[in-house]
């Protein structure tokens, strides 16, 4: 009797060790995970800030070039469209 209750202590000591480490795993896992979405959300973030920021200037500057009634040259790969305020063109 006294080896098969030494073998069922063992047998739990190890079940236990067994469900601990997985615990221990299943816990840094989703730390880890969290800590990855959070950093990602956080990039992208910044990211959509800094194109609304890019977009903003790329307005405030059409603007101010088109206001003295100059023509402005947007170019897209190698197409080329001029831009001018149509205020300017109904003085003319």
């Amino acid at each position: 009797m006294k080896n098969e209750e030494k073998m069922n202590k063992a047998v739990t000591i190890v079940l236990v060790v067994v469900l601990i480490l997985a615990l221990v795993g299943a816990v840094g896992y989703i730390v880890w995970d969290r800590f990855n979405t959070n950093k990602i959300a956080q990039l992208n973030y910044v990211f959509q800030q800094g194109q609304q920021q890019g977009i903003n200037g790329a307005v405030v500057q059409i603007y101010q070039q088109t206001e003295n009634c100059q023509p402005l040259p947007l170019t897209i790969g190698n197409v080329s469209k001029y831009v001018i305020d149509l205020s300017c063109v109904q003085q003319a």
